[in-house]
């Protein structure tokens, strides 16, 4: 098994506004800020009473019926955005076997939200 490592190096705070962008939110007030970054904001809490709203969100928008908790690994969320190091990763082994093909991070995650918005799992 290989850890995915697609492309260039990159930190949330850098790809974070064009994915709120994405989504149709405002970002520029917080591009190059630490405040979308609260530590004291945890994915788990935040979206453990949501699930009512999803429901009503996926009829409202004709989405594809499924639960809060299929969305995200809220959990792993909280880890992943509070690690208190940078991950480094290499892809030396991959490449080695010929995966050579490479993504920019911020052009995967936008395509891939276009086609979960395509197979209607988010509006």
């Amino acid at each position: 098994a290989f850890n995915a490592i697609n492309g260039s190096g990159f930190t949330w705070k850098e790809i974070w506004p064009a994915i709120g962008t994405k989504f149709g939110l405002s970002m520029e007030s917080l591009a190059g800020s630490d405040a979308m970054f609260d530590q004291d904001f945890m994915f788990s809490s935040a979206m453990a009473q949501k699930g009512g709203l999803w429901k009503e969100i996926v009829t409202q928008e004709g989405l594809v019926q499924t639960e809060m908790e299929e969305l995200a690994n809220w959990g792993f969320l909280d880890v992943l955005f509070r690690f208190p190091r940078k991950m480094l990763g290499s892809r030396h082994k991959v490449d080695g076997l010929g995966f050579t093909v490479r993504f920019q991070a911020l052009d995967s995650i936008l395509y891939w939200i276009d086609v979960m918005r395509q197979e209607k799992l988010i509006p």
